[in-house]
């Protein structure tokens, strides 16, 4: 369950990091590398 919704969350964060607002994406991207 945590993994599929963190997974979308990550999806939308990582989108932002493109327009250069990664400050808060660098908590999901840490986990995205993870996994």
């Amino acid at each position: 369950m945590t993994r599929i919704g963190t997974d979308l969350f990550c999806s939308a964060m990582i989108s932002v990091e493109i327009y250069g607002i990664f400050i808060i994406d660098t908590r999901c991207y840490d986990t995205d590398i993870s996994a």
